[in-house]
């Protein structure tokens, strides 16, 4: 699902958006209702939301590391083995 939203920074209003999955606590989110974003004051444009993350998100990303360690092992084994 897409979040879009604005909010006020020194430079005046910004918009944004997040893509988050059904394990956020902003999915489902109504017109209106108020999240809290944190963004770098110098570059309004990079923003973040920790109620944006979900744990699955986490999950999948600790998998994939694991999963590119994994391949680079096992490459480097067959490689420097021989």
């Amino acid at each position: 699902m897409n979040v879009r939203f604005t909010f006020m920074a020194a430079s005046g209003q910004e918009e944004g958006k997040f893509l988050v999955d059904d394990n956020s606590s902003l999915y489902g989110l109504s017109d209106g209702e108020q999240f809290a974003v944190q963004y770098n004051p110098a570059k309004p444009s990079s923003y973040y939301s920790d109620e944006a993350s979900s744990l699955s998100q986490t999950i999948r990303r600790t998998i994939a590391v694991v999963m590119a360690l994994f391949v680079i092992t096992v490459f480097l084994i067959e490689f420097f083995g021989r």
